[in-house]
């Protein structure tokens, strides 16, 4: 929907859907996944999140939505 909308471009949405695919895993399958590999993903998304975030901050400001 973010994309839809044009708050997010496609790789902004892929790093979003990456992110929610990591949670979903944590949450729901977290014997199937290793400490490493959580810890990469982590690592490989943290600035990536952090500047998505941003858009979407930007986004619900400029149509004057309280975050």
């Amino acid at each position: 929907m973010l994309r839809e909308e044009g708050v997010l471009s496609d790789g902004d949405a892929a790093t979003f859907e990456e992110a929610i695919r990591l949670r979903n895993i944590l949450i729901h399958n977290h014997v199937y996944i290793g400490p490493r590999e959580v810890y990469e993903a982590a690592g490989r998304l943290r600035e990536e999140l952090v500047r998505v975030a941003v858009k979407v901050l930007d986004y619900m400001r400029g149509r004057g939505i309280d975050p």
